[in-house]
């Protein structure tokens, strides 16, 4: 499930229209979840991982301020 998960992720970044705001905010939740160092990431040999509700909870804080201004 999380490989499916990451998978549509990576298809709305790749496919989706350049001007949508949650995009933006999306890719700004991935990499501040990298930047913390979260506890949360798993690496392993080829992936890294970490837990969807982390990212729907820092993606939607994010994109709210932005269709608040």
């Amino acid at each position: 499930m999380q490989d499916r998960i990451f998978s549509n992720i990576s298809n709305i970044v790749e496919r989706d229209s350049k001007s949508t705001t949650y995009k933006y905010a999306l890719l700004r939740a991935v990499i501040d979840i990298i930047q913390d160092n979260s506890p949360f990431i798993n690496v392993s040999s080829e992936r890294v991982s970490f837990p969807t509700g982390l990212v729907v909870e820092k993606w939607m804080q994010y994109y709210l301020s932005l269709i608040h201004i």
